[in-house]
């Protein structure tokens, strides 16, 4: 029998690995989900939730923003 190694990129996290890797809660995530209200793609397996390790990371690398402040925050916003 051949076993498939799974590359680092592929792995599945559970929803409390993927919450400690964003800094938030597991309870904000299935929030998220419930209510799609972030677009972070999951897998769902019977009642297992699972993220790609490559989604999440492309999720954090879509909210990332440059460092020179836009004109429309305010100072409180920069701090």
């Amino acid at each position: 029998m051949e076993i498939d190694v799974i590359r680092p990129e592929e792995r599945l996290l559970t929803p409390k690995e993927t919450a400690e890797y964003l800094g938030i809660s597991a309870a904000t995530l299935a929030k998220w989900r419930c209510l799609d209200a972030q677009s972070l793609p999951y897998v769902r397996t019977g009642r297992l939730i699972r993220y790609r390790i490559a989604d999440v990371r492309a999720y954090l690398d879509s909210r990332t923003h440059g460092t020179t402040p836009s004109p429309r925050c305010t100072s409180d916003e920069r701090q």
